[in-house]
């Protein structure tokens, strides 16, 4: 081994990032041959010199390389430890990971995807702006910024004599409110770099400061289905994937490439500006998008088709209902959206069509007629749909059938495949009613009524066909006709043939 600078070979250990290791040389923690070293640049061989980290010696011998994701809560420190005893990601990750690194900054009052490692090459790049790994925020804001706000933010400004800029802002979610103070955005952030507390400095800076912030990516690594304080070891595919982004591998054969993600790029603002080429466009997911009046049959037909497919299951109802379960259960004020939308962060859609509260599967007591009725209470809450709009899209992430009441329209407007189930209304009501276990059908039929008024005509995702949608009516179909239907328009749109046009 010829010889390194001292904090890449601390880096490598995996003691510390290649940062960290440079504060540590500052801090005057390392020491070489017995000597304190102070500054950076020293190189050393570990095979001929004694190099010690806070009295341990550095061993020239490469530990496994290990690698982990963690969703960060709100109010855990991304740091190794804490004199004030806070909390801190390396009390949520088991004692054999608690060697590694957390890679980068994420503040205590910020959410989000972290990345662990003892890989200290791969950590040095993933946080330095010449490798260019793009990390993507969702943020809410105070006030409603329009575009020259944000083209500000990605044309950059100087905060305390440090120039700063965003990558790229757009803005997906307005929530206007008679008084200004309360008045919210909901925004779309990219940074190729990432300086100290960057797109809060930034924002505020403007007149919008930050509210929430959430990292939902890291390069090819996102946190779909990672629940808040939960980990997971990367995957071969992930870690290549990344290492491939930085230069630390070559690049697979195309035969042999891993798809790429499944949410579409970040685009930056200036890239147009600036005559570069666009880079092309990645492989969307393969979903399927089945909307449709309670008592169509949209949940019975879309998981028997998930499982003809091989795809999975998202009852995206389901969230709605389990939201406001859980409000119930606290005696929440259902029809105040700021008391509401916290419940989304703690609801869980699984590939097998289960729901989960806190980690609890209440798949069956969503369905209780007293939650159907809440959940189309909390339903028309703006703030509450762009939540679990995002978490859908993350559940979803790897495809799937996707069922619901505004999914082709709204949550996956460009699904390859878009069914819209209807009956009529007596055939929905028996339906309903023997799923209920045999309530009067008169009562159902009434409810179903009253809820197909308030489905479409709320402002929020309002009840429609998309028209491009196929529509079918299921009043005489069995179920096995209605999902060998479906199943025939997603074999005919998997295999490239044109497909008949929209029925309606």
């Amino acid at each position: 081994m010829a010889a390194e600078r001292l904090q890449k070979l601390i880096a490598r250990a995996g003691i510390a990032s290649r940062r960290g290791a440079e504060r540590l040389i500052a801090e005057g923690r390392v020491m070489l041959d017995g000597v304190v070293v102070r500054r950076r640049g020293v190189v050393a061989d570990p095979r001929r010199q004694e190099i010690r980290v806070d009295g341990t010696r550095l061993r020239a011998r490469r530990k496994p390389r290990r690698y982990l994701i963690l969703n960060k809560p709100t109010g855990v420190l991304t740091t190794r430890s804490d004199p004030g005893r806070r909390p801190i990601v390396m009390d949520l990750v088991p004692p054999s990971a608690r060697s590694l690194a957390p890679v980068g900054r994420l503040d205590g009052a910020s959410s989000g995807l972290l990345l662990l490692t003892n890989d200290g090459d791969l950590a040095y790049r993933v946080t330095h702006p010449r490798f260019r790994v793009p990390k993507i925020y969702l943020a809410t804001v105070r006030g409603l910024p329009g575009e020259a706000v944000l083209d500000r933010a990605c044309r950059g400004i100087r905060v305390d004599g440090e120039g700063l800029r965003l990558d790229h802002a757009e803005v997906i979610a307005r929530f206007p409110h008679r008084a200004e103070g309360r008045r919210r955005s909901r925004l779309r952030i990219r940074l190729l770099g990432g300086r100290n507390r960057e797109i809060r400095r930034v924002l505020s800076v403007l007149g919008h400061p930050v509210l929430e912030l959430h990292r939902t990516a890291i390069g090819n690594l996102e946190d779909t289905g990672l629940r808040p304080g939960r980990w997971r070891n990367l995957r071969p595919a992930e870690i290549s994937g990344l290492r491939r982004a930085v230069g630390l591998e070559a690049a697979r054969s195309p035969r042999t490439r891993p798809p790429a993600r499944s949410r579409p790029a970040i685009g930056s603002r200036r890239t147009a500006a600036s005559g570069s080429a666009a880079a092309p466009a990645p492989h969307s997911p393969f979903v399927v998008a089945m909307d449709g009046p309670a008592g169509s049959g949209k949940s019975s037909v879309a998981r028997m088709v998930a499982r003809r497919c091989g795809l999975g299951y998202f009852n995206t109802g389901a969230s709605v209902r389990a939201v406001a379960l859980a409000a119930m259960r606290q005696g929440a004020d259902l029809d105040d959206p700021a008391v509401v939308r916290p419940f989304a962060f703690r609801v869980l859609l699984d590939p097998e069509g289960r729901v989960f509260l806190d980690g609890v599967d209440v798949s069956v007591a969503v369905r209780a007629p007293d939650v159907s009725r809440g959940a189309s209470r909390v339903a028309v809450h703006a703030e509450l749909r762009e939540v679990l709009v995002e978490r859908w899209r993350q559940a979803a992430g790897a495809g799937g059938v996707m069922e619901g009441r505004d999914i082709g329209t709204v949550v996956f407007p460009e699904a390859p495949v878009k069914v819209f189930l209807d009956a009529r209304p007596e055939v929905r009501a028996a339906r309903r009613s023997s799923d209920e276990g045999g309530r009067s059908v008169a009562a159902v039929a009434s409810e179903l009524e009253r809820r197909d008024r308030t489905d479409s005509a709320r402002e929020v995702a309002p009840l429609r066909q998309a028209t491009d949608a196929h529509r079918l009516d299921t009043s005489d179909l069995t179920l096995e006709e209605t999902v060998d239907r479906v199943v025939a328009i997603v074999d005919q749109a998997r295999a490239g043939k044109p497909e008949p046009g929209p029925t309606h």
